[in-house]
């Protein structure tokens, strides 16, 4: 392959990859364009807040939905969380009992063994 052949193929596939980029900047701008718009209007439908007559409160005090709505998701994961850690915890126990009885069986039968009268 000659040096005009490989500056060729590169500017090719440099001139795809910027199409490609360009392409998808487009799509990008498109959707954060009409998500833009959504909120926009979202805003314009609601009445707007009357803040001249409302008393001062720290921000630690606003729940907001979004707020009670992660307090509710946080309070059910460490839920979920705790259930598996007892689950876990109820399996390790059967296991260690299991290993124990296997043990003991083990014992007897080493013993019932080292009893038998060797003919």
């Amino acid at each position: 392959m000659t040096y005009q052949e490989q500056w060729d193929s590169l500017q090719t596939r440099v001139s795809e990859l910027l199409s490609f980029l360009s392409q998808k900047c487009n799509k990008i701008h498109k959707v954060a364009a009409m998500h833009y718009a959504t909120l926009v209007h979202f805003v314009e439908d609601q009445d707007p807040l009357l803040i001249t007559n409302a008393p001062f409160f720290p921000a630690s005090e606003y729940f907001t939905r979004e707020g009670r709505l992660f307090k509710q998701y946080k309070q059910s994961v460490l839920k979920q969380q705790e259930e598996a850690k007892a689950r876990e915890d109820e399996l390790l126990q059967k296991h260690l009992a299991l290993e124990a009885a296997l043990k003991e069986k083990d014992d007897l039968i080493a013993r019932l063994m080292n009893q038998q009268p060797q003919s």
